[in-house]
């Protein structure tokens, strides 16, 4: 107010009283305006300003149900409705119904191999229990097994599933059991269980431990090829303990010990016949072969040695005088070029030192390992010698295809070798990696026709093959 005051003293004429006294009345508004709502403030305590109301919300309308009742049929989704000819005459109609038995008839006899093909295409599992890229993981591995054999008087076929679980304690254990059945051919049934250390024991030493037993009820005694084959029945079982010391990379000692057992018939007049022993090995293996090119696949190898040389003491333990039995296996590969194209050479052999030994443990060719185009064990004495020729190169990375030739012969006596007599088997097939699945067709120089299919390896029991 003394502001005021003074203004109006310093401006004596009419316009500068008017403008002082304008501002002092818009000054003094301002003050009442904020002493005003002071006390409004205080007189209200719980007054605060609200926001200005939402507007009320509108519910979405709804939408009116399907109409179910006038939807189209299935077939008639491109929304027409007027009948629509599907050519189907009665004509047709009947020519199906009668082509349906053919068609069984067909599934049916085809029904084991795509069940197995099936198997092991499309539902070869494995199955972490540990949990995926879990090294201490168990591993379980279903496989499945088939062999089909056509000629020389045999045509059937032995079919089952390998189940092996891995890793079981977390140093690469494994237990496997295999199981298989067949009909019409060599092997009616056949089992078998393996229990391996894996690295237990460390990386220098393994253990092994299997048992196995199998009914063959046709094998054939040949003779000496002049009369016709004599079948006769077998119900095989062995238990082996096999060590694996490594000596090397490539070279490893093998000791192992066998019970086995043998219930035969007599080929010449059935007389039942058994041969039981416990035999004792010492067996020197070497393997070095490999894979060498870039594109070449690990199932094929294309270069390196392996050798094994195998010496067994067989202590009998029925009337036969014990024996001491030895083999040699041998096979080199040479690659040829790219693709890849290789050659193996192969040779094996065998022999006892008595030649009183019971029918089914004489070293023998025939069959789909020694002098392929023959029959299984055609040729048995107490020496037998094949050598062979395989050419191989691949199809596909998965798949490849060979071409062999095997001669051999057997002899009562190592002087008695010659190149008279010599047996000469000769063929080709389609190989689906290294154990997975074979198709082999093969004849001889005698004549006849031997076809074999396989998936997986069935093992044998014969004294030969352990």
């Amino acid at each position: 107010m003394k502001k005021c005051h003074a203004v109006r003293a310093q401006h004596v004429s009419q316009r500068g009283i008017s403008v002082a006294l304008n501002t002092c009345v818009f000054r003094f508004g301002i003050a009442s305006s904020v002493v005003l709502a002071g006390a409004v403030a205080s007189a209200q305590p719980g007054f605060v300003q609200q926001p200005p109301a939402e507007p009320p919300k509108v519910a979405p309308a709804q939408e009116p149900p399907p109409d179910v009742d006038h939807a189209p049929l299935p077939g008639q989704e491109s929304g027409r409705t007027d009948v629509v000819d599907d050519g189907d005459t009665t004509k047709t109609q009947v020519e199906r119904i009668a082509a349906k038995p053919v068609l069984w008839l067909v599934e049916a006899t085809l029904a084991p191999v795509h069940g197995a093909i099936t198997l092991w295409g499309r539902h070869r599992m494995s199955h972490q229990v540990g949990g995926l890229g879990d090294g201490k993981g168990v591993a379980f591995d279903i496989n499945p097994l088939l062999r089909v054999d056509s000629g020389h008087g045999i045509a059937g076929f032995a079919g089952g599933a390998h189940a092996a679980a891995k890793n079981l304690f977390g140093e690469h254990e494994q237990l496997g059991v295999l199981a298989a059945g067949g009909a019409g051919g060599y092997i009616r049934q056949l089992y078998a269980v393996e229990l391996d250390s894996g690295h237990r024991f460390g990386d220098s030493f393994a253990l092994a431990v299997d048992g196995r037993y199998e009914d063959r009820p046709r094998d054939g005694f040949y003779g000496d090829g002049s009369e016709p084959v004599l079948r006769f029945s077998q119900k095989r079982a062995a238990t082996d303990l096999v060590g694996d010391v490594r000596i090397a990379d490539e070279l490893h000692l093998r000791p192992s010990a066998t019970l086995a057992s043998n219930r035969y018939t007599s080929p010449i007049d059935g007389t039942a016949l058994h041969a039981a022993s416990a035999d004792g090995q010492l067996e020197l293996r070497w393997s070095n072969e490999h894979a060498t090119g870039d594109w070449d696949q690990a199932w094929l190898p294309t270069d390196g040695t392996a050798a094994s040389l195998a010496v067994a003491r067989s202590q009998r333990l029925d009337d036969a005088p014990d024996f001491w039995r030895a083999r040699l296996d041998v096979e080199q590969l040479v690659r040829l070029g790219i693709g890849p194209r290789v050659l193996a050479f192969r040779l094996h052999g065998e022999g006892v030192s008595t030649a009183a030994v019971p029918l089914p443990e004489l070293p023998s060719l025939g069959g789909p390992l020694y002098l392929r185009g023959y029959a299984l064990d055609q040729f048995r004495d107490r020496y037998a010698a094949v050598a062979t020729i395989d050419y191989r190169w691949d199809l596909a990375t998965w798949m490849g295809a060979h071409l062999f030739v095997d001669a051999g012969r057997v002899a009562p006596a190592l002087d008695a070798f010659a190149l008279t007599g010599v047996h000469v088997g000769y063929g080709g097939g389609i190989l689906v990696g290294r154990h997975g699945a074979a198709i082999d067709l093969a004849s001889t120089l005698d004549g006849g026709i031997m076809f074999a299919a396989s998936i997986g390896l069935l093992p044998s029991t014969a004294a030969a093959a352990r």
